[in-house]
């Protein structure tokens, strides 16, 4: 599944393992999860189809880093996970671990954001993955 591959290959990254309290989380994170802290999450996808039957697909995912405004995590460190994040997947091609064959990887929307409620900086970048179908 190109979510696990995905996984894995932030996973395999040590300068972004070293920048977060844990790996990378899908969807949600919990209260008293450790920050600072990556998400991810599909926000749309869809095929395209040829006379073949095999086209290209495409998925948007949003990957979000967290940290809490407590006197320790600051606006900074979010934006060197954002940098890291970028650095690693914009442009990116090849295979991933789960067998899924990615055309291409690219940025196409960041956004800062705090999070009032639980004191957090959160830093957005959405990318779209090709990939063969």
């Amino acid at each position: 599944m190109l979510e696990e591959g995905l996984d894995s290959l932030l996973r395999a990254n040590p300068v972004l393992m070293l920048q977060l309290a844990s790996g990378p989380q899908p969807v949600l994170l919990g209260p008293d999860d450790a920050l600072p802290a990556l998400t991810y999450s599909q926000i749309t996808g869809g095929k395209e189809y040829t006379l073949s039957g095999n086209g290209v697909a495409r998925k948007l995912f949003q990957f979000d880093a967290w940290s809490r405004d407590n006197g320790r995590g600051t606006y900074a460190e979010v934006k060197t996970i954002q940098a890291i994040l970028r650095a690693s997947l914009d442009g990116w091609s090849g295979t991933l671990s789960d067998g899924t064959v990615v055309l291409s990887i690219t940025v196409s929307n960041e956004g800062d954001f705090y999070e009032s409620d639980s004191r957090s900086y959160r830093c957005m970048s959405e990318f779209e993955v090709q990939y063969q179908n």
